[in-house]
């Protein structure tokens, strides 16, 4: 990469910007997976991007009116950094002089004269005056064909082109916490004001959810000022909306209004180059309302494409009682994962390689989803998707017996044949793409040396993973005997060796075609166990008090300080003498899995209750890792990688970073494993 030095502060005013921080650059090749590219890019000095930018990229005979257009919004700023070195090597020890802002059209031109007008100016710009906020930046395209990252100073906003798409793309960034809560005032009054109640609770999980953002959902009796006018402030606010929530009954899809208000927002969904922002909220039983009986038959079919709340079964119970929190805390979870999901815009993905799906999966972005747990549903109860990673109904892969989507993302289900009773059912989740930092930094409670150094990983394609480790139910319908000391059906099978788990999985996989399980490779096990966050756990920091005592711990993981908490079997370990418990106990195991609350991706017991064998091979550090997620085989020790801690262990061994060398051979009480799938189809 060649070097930029950026000496002196830029101007910390206004510049003017009108559209998200983006590189737009202009190159004469195409930029290509893995390559460097430089460019002439426009930087707006006293932005607020720095680092790794998207950029956009144009191509065809209108090229240069796509470039004006997208450059038109910049204003840069009169002032200038003090000194600039640029990759050309201009080193300018003054202000440069000259100012690029964007003016309106010139009298007497036209539109497409203007905007060419406005390129020549830009590039006349850069070759004149390289010590104005126009600079030469290096690109670093890390997808083929789809978008990159322009490496700009910090405290600056980039913005370029480059020749490889057919069409300007608007940047991904997460939207504003606003909302429009879309419900009739009759239904309000039948239920008692419970409608109005609702919201407000909602608003403030969200509220809780978001930090320091501040959350509004629109209800228009509790906005809308005395002698104001009723229909402009509605339609300003789903202007401005960023989610929809309807309540859905059928006086709502009666009426003339809702209905409005529905595909008025639609159209706000397809600005914002999204498909779902829209919760539905069935209040009462819907099922039966036939197109005819909704004032917009259009209505209809849109909300029922829709992953939606269930909530009739609670209809009548108190706001405030925990069932309705739970319920409400799941949407407000989804609303969250909507919001700060960074995604390419659907129209941009068509016709790259003739793969919309493949596109699709190639631009998802770092995974974002939040640790909170989203309250559990029963079975069949659609809830709102957390993501838009695939669609609202996937298929059904070949080797599935079911699949759908809930509040978690996707899922995917096998049945395996027992012996005796009804299949075995063990559920999968789809894992998106993404990039994380793997290991654990320096300062880190409980860290070892051998979780560093800390490096980024881009997992590039979706995978699936068990949400649970495997059972002794599923063990037994495959293998046929039991090695577990902990003999319980539901509790997860343990004295497992690296061994024997790929021989489960060779049977497993012969026993259902296509369905290619693997042991996860280490970094996609960390990856899946994040789910998002970069914290000691996927439930935030740890703080150890003792040495079987972390807090935040005891909701999401079975370790040495709560495994002997009701511990029901009559083989448990004495554990009476463990030292710093955070809660006394004399006996202690595994448990049942999904006991404690799971992560943001649907992932039980991913720390605590057993290790989980990993593919890879043993390397004392990451030196030299690999950085595509797959599993590092080359090298390294005998021994293999087993993730995750275990009931018997201390509080410093459940942290996402944490590994453990163990043989092969090994057949503890306390190793077990989950198995994955690489890839999505």
């Amino acid at each position: 990469m060649g070097q930029r030095r950026f000496d002196g502060a830029g101007d910390a005013g206004s510049t003017g910007l009108t559209v998200p921080p983006v590189a737009v650059c202009d190159t004469p090749d195409s930029i290509t997976s893995g390559t460097e590219q430089k460019c002439d890019v426009a930087v707006s000095s006293g932005g607020n991007a720095s680092g790794r930018l998207p950029f956009l990229q144009v191509s065809g005979p209108n090229r240069g009116a796509e470039i004006a257009r997208a450059i038109a919004p910049i204003k840069v700023a009169s002032k200038r950094f003090s000194r600039i070195s640029t990759d050309s090597g201009t080193d300018c020890a003054e202000p440069g002089g000259g100012d690029l802002a964007s003016a309106g059209p010139a009298v007497g031109r036209s539109r497409g004269e203007e905007e060419r007008s406005r390129v020549r100016d830009l590039r006349a710009g850069i070759r004149e005056n390289p010590c104005s906020s126009l600079a030469f930046f290096t690109v670093f395209a890390s997808v083929p064909g789809m978008y990159g990252t322009v490496l700009a100073p910090e405290g600056t906003a980039a913005y370029a082109l480059s020749p490889t798409r057919s069409r300007i793309l608007r940047p991904p960034m997460p939207l504003d916490p606003i909302g429009f809560w879309s419900y009739t005032s009759q239904d309000d009054k039948l239920a008692d004001g419970r409608l109005s109640q609702l919201r407000s609770l909602l608003s403030r999980d969200l509220q809780q959810r978001m930090g320091r953002q501040t959350v509004h959902i629109f209800q228009d009796v509790a906005v809308i000022p005395h002698g104001a006018d009723w229909l402009d402030k509605i339609h300003e606010a789903l202007g401005t909306s960023s989610f929809f929530i309807p309540i859905v009954t059928p006086g709502f899809l009666g009426s003339e209004m809702c209905c409005k208000e529905v595909m008025r927002f639609r159209e706000r969904e397809k600005e914002l180059d999204r498909k779902d922002l829209i919760f539905p909220f069935r209040y009462i039983d819907v099922s039966d309302i036939e197109p005819d009986e909704c004032h917009t038959p259009e209505v209809l079919t849109l909300l029922k494409s829709r992953q939606w709340i269930d909530f009739e079964h609670l209809r009548y119970r108190d706001p405030r009682t925990e069932e309705v929190a739970t319920l409400l805390g799941a949407l407000a979870r989804s609303i969250r994962t909507a919001l700060r999901l960074s995604v390419v815009p659907n129209e941009a993905l068509a016709g790259v390689d003739g793969d919309r799906e493949a596109s699709t999966r190639r631009a998802l972005t770092v995974d974002r989803a939040s640790p909170t747990r989203a309250g559990s549903s029963s079975p069949g109860t659609p809830l709102p998707l957390a993501a838009p990673i695939v669609p609202a109904s996937p298929p059904k892969p070949a080797w599935a017996s079911a699949t759908g989507s809930d509040t978690f993302g996707t899922w995917a289900d096998i049945a395996v044949p027992a012996a005796r009773g009804p299949a075995v059912v063990q559920r999968l989740r789809l894992i998106p793409a993404g990039r994380f930092k793997m290991g654990s930094p320096d300062n880190e409670p409980g860290r070892y040396a051998d979780e560093g150094p800390v490096h980024d990983v881009t997992v590039a394609e979706p995978f699936w993973l068990f949400d649970t480790p495997c059972t002794q139910a599923l063990w037994e319908a495959v293998m046929g005997g039991n090695p577990s000391y902990f003999k319980s059906p539901t509790r997860p099978v343990e004295r497992v060796s690296g061994q024997e788990a790929q021989h489960f999985l060779a049977e497993v996989n012969g026993r259902i075609p296509g369905l290619d399980l693997t042991l996860p490779s280490e970094a996609r096990w960390e990856y899946a166990c994040r789910a998002g966050t970069d914290t000691a756990t996927y439930a935030g920091p740890i703080r150890i008090l003792g040495k079987h005592n972390a807090p935040v711990l005891n909701k999401i993981a079975w370790y040495g300080g709560n495994s002997g908490q009701d511990f029901a079997l009559d083989n448990g370990v004495d554990s009476s003498g463990w030292a710093e418990k955070q809660y006394p106990h004399r006996k202690a195991g595994t448990h049942p899995v999904k006991g404690k609350d799971p992560n943001a991706r649907g992932l039980y017991d991913m720390l605590g209750n057993v290790w989980e064998w990993c593919e890879d091979v043993w390397h004392d550090n990451y030196q030299d890792v690999p950085s595509d997620g797959d599993a590092w085989l080359g090298g390294g020790a005998a021994g293999r990688v087993v993730r995750g801690g275990s009931w018997d262990d201390e509080a410093r061994l459940a942290r996402a970073a944490c590994r453990l060398q163990l043989d092969p051979a090994d057949r503890g009480n306390d190793v077990g494993f989950r198995c994955a799938r690489g890839h999505f189809q």
